[in-house]
């Protein structure tokens, strides 16, 4: 049986304070749909060639903008309470390069649902997982079809 996960309505999304042009803003922990949007777009940036082998990677430069876009808001007062607002993909797009580098680098560090780096264990959960599929596909063989 698998461990239990027990999780808090109260838990606070991470956020870091950033300023710009002497203007509040937040960096802040991206939304499930966000999530979802950045790792469509990393996805849809790696083309293939016909033998499987990577041929290019496109729009990648689009990644960290989109991700800045997804995770900076800026910080307003709404009569006396502290709110946060999404900036637009335009307002990022007129930011220095160089800051939405950092910014993006910042996001990902605060985002770990972005992380696609393989752990031992989801790779052995993973080879299970096909090695499983491969036997049913194979009728129940454990050897390959031709």
């Amino acid at each position: 049986m698998l461990p239990k996960l027990t999780f808090s309505k109260s838990l606070e999304p991470v956020e870091q304070p950033v300023e710009y042009d002497g203007r509040e803003y937040a960096l802040t922990e991206v939304d499930v749909p966000g999530v979802s949007e950045y790792k469509s777009a990393a996805a849809a940036s790696v083309k293939f060639d016909d033998k499987g082998g990577m041929s290019r990677i496109g729009g990648a430069g689009d990644l960290d903008p989109l991700l800045v876009s997804l995770s900076l808001k800026e910080v307003y007062d709404d009569k006396g309470t502290r709110k946060l607002r999404k900036v637009s993909r335009a307002f990022v797009n007129t930011l220095p390069p160089l800051m939405v580098k950092e910014l993006a680098t910042a996001a990902k560090d605060i985002n770990p649902a972005l992380d696609e780096t393989p752990t031992v264990e989801a790779l052995d959960k993973q080879i299970t997982k096909l090695t499983e599929l491969r036997v049913r596909l194979a009728g129940g063989e454990d050897t390959p079809k031709n």
